[in-house]
């Protein structure tokens, strides 16, 4: 068993390291499936009549999905590269395990960039929002 003192910060993250591999991830498979289903279902269900702010009502949900998981991604690639600094200091440190901040420093900066091709992707999802919204 491993004592606290001899872990380094950055692998007592474990959780902070599966949010910078999954995040990015999780907000385009959510960001999917959730303009899937409110273009589907909104338009079968007669929710598209109802309008606010001369937006119909799918418009507006489409619209705070697809802000909610471009916050999302963008999140994951801000904790990421925050996350790839911290590596790069705990790898300078001499009693650093080399194994562990191998590890961590691989993960972050894996992170950052799926993360940043995740953020891209909802954003370019999103165009076709915004061509639906002209109708």
């Amino acid at each position: 068993m491993r004592t606290r003192a001899h872990a380094t910060p950055v692998a007592d993250r474990r959780w902070t390291i599966r949010f910078i591999l999954l995040g990015g991830a999780v907000a385009w498979t959510l960001h999917l499936l959730s303009a899937y289903a409110i273009a589907e279902f909104g338009t079968l269900s007669g929710f598209a009549e109802r309008r606010w702010s001369g937006l119909d009502a799918v418009s507006w949900l489409l619209l705070v999905a697809s802000v909610a998981m471009i916050a999302f991604a963008t999140t994951s690639v801000v904790v990421a590269w925050r996350f790839r600094a911290a590596c790069a200091r705990d790898v300078a440190r001499p009693d650093a395990p080399n194994e562990a901040a191998r590890t961590a420093k691989f993960c972050a900066r894996f992170g950052v960039e799926t993360n940043a091709v995740f953020l891209a992707v909802v954003v370019v999802q999103t165009i076709p929002v915004f061509y639906f919204l002209r109708t």
